[in-house]
């Protein structure tokens, strides 16, 4: 093996097994030494890939959140009616965990924790996640206004529980992991929806 490919091999091994590590024990209960003797490397090794703990946690949590590609893009799914679209969104989702899972063996409730976690640690992931929220409640309440003849404060608060039930599902999955897909967005998506806004 080259220096290129040998030096390319130990960054990914470095990757794989802190991923691992911040999955069982989190950011702040995982160290550089934990990390360094666990993949049997210097800590001169260690720095020569990354410059601190954080900017390999930063790495991970790029890879594994990749918030920009594992979106759906709104795009996508602006033909679809309001109901279509929210399911797409979810079932993407959904499945999007259920092979994380099946790849590292960890449960959804490491997985969340590793989420919320990087809400903390990194202000660009808050920040990313931010921006997000806001342009899925944006697309899913005009939806709303022009399918259900709802003012835009009836359409927003209507997305703002459509948007805390679809987070409440990963509370219920990491509790309930073989829950199946089609009783979520059941669920979510039941028939009262549309709130009793008017008096």
């Amino acid at each position: 093996m080259n220096k290129s490919k040998k030096a390319l091999h130990t960054r990914q091994q470095i990757i794989a097994i802190a991923s691992l590590m911040f999955l069982e024990k989190g950011y702040y209960a995982t160290s550089v030494q934990d990390i360094i003797d666990s993949v049997h490397i210097s800590k001169g090794a260690f720095y020569y890939h990354f410059d601190s703990k954080l900017d390999l946690y930063r790495t991970i949590i790029y890879q594994f959140l990749d918030i920009d590609n594992k979106l759906i893009a709104l795009d996508e799914i602006k033909q679809y009616n309001l109901t279509k679209a929210f399911k797409i969104v979810v079932e993407n989702h959904y499945n999007y965990l259920k092979e994380l899972i099946q790849q590292t063996n960890f449960s959804i409730a490491h997985f969340q924790r590793l989420y919320y976690e990087s809400l903390i640690i990194l202000p660009e992931i808050y920040q990313k996640v931010k921006t997000n929220y806001q342009k899925y409640h944006k697309f899913f309440k005009q939806k709303a206004v022009e399918e259900l003849n709802l003012t835009e404060e009836q359409a927003s608060a209507l997305v703002k529980r459509l948007i805390f039930e679809y987070d409440g599902m990963f509370a219920w999955m990491s509790i309930f992991p073989d829950t199946s897909i089609d009783e979520i967005v059941e669920a979510v998506m039941s028939e009262d929806l549309k709130p009793k806004l008017q008096n």
